[in-house]
């Protein structure tokens, strides 16, 4: 039988905003799978792994004390940590109504979606007995959430048909994905321990059973249900396009890299592994701007992220070159080092549309990236991308004048929400919610308004798009907690470069990678709104574990983590699927 990979434990590396307050996380114990609460709090926490928008998975967890009448529950919170909601009086998810997230509780035997009873199971009050063992099937593809007790479905609920669900959701309910959850209730007594198909004993709480799922992984109590799976890594979906398991073509590596070079006065530089299409350079030791490049434009014409300043002619970059890039003099000065973040679309190669606005785009569908230029019309109208996937960051330059450049990133978020709320990209302003330009991307076009930055008559933009592609690219938004132990942030790879943004407050865009910091940690920052040199190691106050499965906050660096919402995005080194380490 094939390698399950790594089956998810409780993250102990997870603090949200209440990260102060050690007794909300429990104490775990027992290879991080039994959890305990160890004050009056409720104790609570996440899985290493979560899943994206699709698959049908199964879980269980058993009882080892139930605490006098209290409960323990679990269910998934929506991957997002912007719908999260830590301002409310409840120390655990799922019980807040603002929150994103369905669970079950064992106790009132009821399923809460959203913080509120979902209606369906109506059973009393019933404190559960030490030894039972509680499963949640949950149906993603279909949108369905089933609980069952000692392998008794609740209402009736038959999870392999479909049948009497014990909570629905909408598409518009979980916007990222889905993170499973554990939480026991206040008192010291309270005790539990989950099985996400690594022990069916639960630490040696019940007689081992050998129940696998489907492909024949996992070890579980009862059997899970027909086509469900347990959550491990040889289970998780990835993209066919990046999969290392595919073509050598496909993996992360090749549809984005980073490259450092120390320039010796030499011109090319090699060792990307592919052909760029964006070559975004910036000297690390001084004060020089970002420079932008790509094949659509043509290899002289430069934008600067940090200046709203109209497109320039530039001795920079000279040619796109299969392994690398050659560059003139500019952005290659001798005994200056530089690094350049590279993406690839098509070669060059563009398709011309005019169905509302002329222009054209050159996609990476692998990659989730495309590059589109346009002139504007003054009206109401749409670009087409190439993607075939939604894109969930999006920047754009008027080319010819000095207007800022434009960021908009689906966050989803209870507080920041929908492509209309605006960034500046060389600016460190916080959201200007007032901003409102309309832009509404779908999986083929991005509709606009015909305001003056974005879409005004006769001016020419270039506009970069970017769609999540699962184990290699990933937007979203996290909340700091200003704490040295800050939240982990769960990618599903590990991040070969990213960048973070305060929605709240005016600081910098910044952004780090594994070609400059070669170590753990991600310490040495360069700011894409500032001309600055980078930072230079410990004294920087910036301080990121890039990890398997993600990253975890280890400041409280304004910039990084101080008490705001944050913006993220990240691009993959390795797909955890295919990193058997634990985070």
């Amino acid at each position: 039988m094939a390698s399950s990979g790594n089956f998810p434990v409780l993250n102990t590396l997870y603090r949200g905003q209440r990260g102060t307050d050690s007794n909300n996380y429990g104490n775990i114990t027992d290879g991080n799978r039994d959890l305990k609460s160890s004050s009056s709090a409720d104790a609570m926490q996440i899985s290493s792994i979560e899943m994206l928008n699709s698959g049908k998975w199964y879980w269980e967890w058993c009882v080892v004390s139930p605490g006098g009448d209290r409960m323990m529950h679990s269910g998934v919170a929506d991957s997002d940590r912007g719908n999260w909601d830590y301002a409310g009086s409840n120390s655990v998810y799922g019980q807040d109504t603002n929150e994103k997230s369905i669970h079950f509780h064992t106790y009132n035997q009821s399923v809460k979606k959203n913080g509120t009873d979902a209606g369906v199971y109506t059973g009393s009050n019933s404190t559960p007995s030490n030894g039972d063992v509680f499963g949640i099937a949950l149906d993603i593809d279909n949108r369905k959430f089933y609980v069952h007790k000692n392998n008794t479905y609740y209402a009736s609920g038959n999870p392999a048909t479909g049948a009497n669900p014990g909570a629905t959701w909408s598409s518009t309910d979980f916007v990222s994905g889905f993170t499973p959850y554990f939480t026991v209730a206040g008192g010291t007594d309270a005790n539990g321990v989950i099985n996400f198909g690594q022990d069916s004993s639960f630490n040696g709480q019940k007689t081992a059973q050998t129940n696998a799922d489907g492909n024949g992984f996992g070890n579980f109590f009862y059997a899970p249900p027909s086509d469900f799976l347990s959550i491990c890594s040889a289970n998780l979906p990835i993209s066919s396009n990046i999969d290392p398991a595919q073509t050598d073509d496909n993996i992360p590596s090749k549809n984005f890299n980073v490259l450092s070079y120390a320039s010796t006065g030499a011109a090319s530089y090699t060792g990307l592994g592919f052909q760029p299409d964006l070559v975004w350079v910036k000297w690390r030791g001084g004060d020089q701007g970002n420079g932008l490049f790509d094949s659509s434009r043509g290899t002289s014409k430069v934008l600067q992220s940090d200046s709203a300043t109209a497109e320039a002619t530039s001795s920079g970059l000279t040619s796109f070159d299969s392994d690398g890039f050659t560059m003139g003099t500019y952005y290659n000065q001798s005994t200056r080092d530089y690094v350049a973040w590279c993406w690839r679309a098509n070669g060059g190669t563009t398709t011309s549309f005019s169905d509302n606005i002329n222009g054209n785009y050159q996609a990476n569908v692998a990659g989730g990236f495309s590059i589109i230029s346009y002139t504007g019309t003054g009206s109401t109208g749409y670009v087409t991308h190439g993607l075939g996937a939604t894109p969930n960051f999006i920047l754009s330059k008027d080319r010819g004048a000095s207007y800022g450049w434009n960021v908009y990133l689906k966050s989803g978020g209870t507080v920041h929400s929908g492509y209309d709320s605006q960034l500046y990209l060389d600016s460190a302003n916080d959201l200007a919610t007032n901003q409102q330009v309309n832009v509404v991307p779908d999986s083929t076009k991005i509709t606009m308004a015909g305001n003056e930055q974005i879409n005004k008559s006769t001016n020419t933009y270039i506009m970069y798009a970017w769609a999540d592609v699962a184990g290699y690219q990933k937007f979203g938004i996290y909340e700091g907690n200003g704490n040295a132990d800050g939240p982990f942030v769960y990618t599903g790879f590990k991040p070969r470069m990213l960048f973070v943004k305060d929605l709240d407050r005016d600081e910098n865009w910044v952004t780090f990678d594994t070609a400059r910091d070669t170590v753990n940690t991600l310490e040495r920052g360069l700011f894409w709104n500032a001309t600055s040199a980078e930072s230079t190691g410990s004294g920087s106050g910036f301080d990121i574990d890039a990890l398997a499965n993600g990253f975890k906050l280890r400041c409280s660096h304004d910039n990084l983590n101080g008490s705001s919402t944050y913006i993220f995005g990240a691009w993959a080194d390795v797909p955890f699927k295919y990193n058997n380490t634990h985070p």
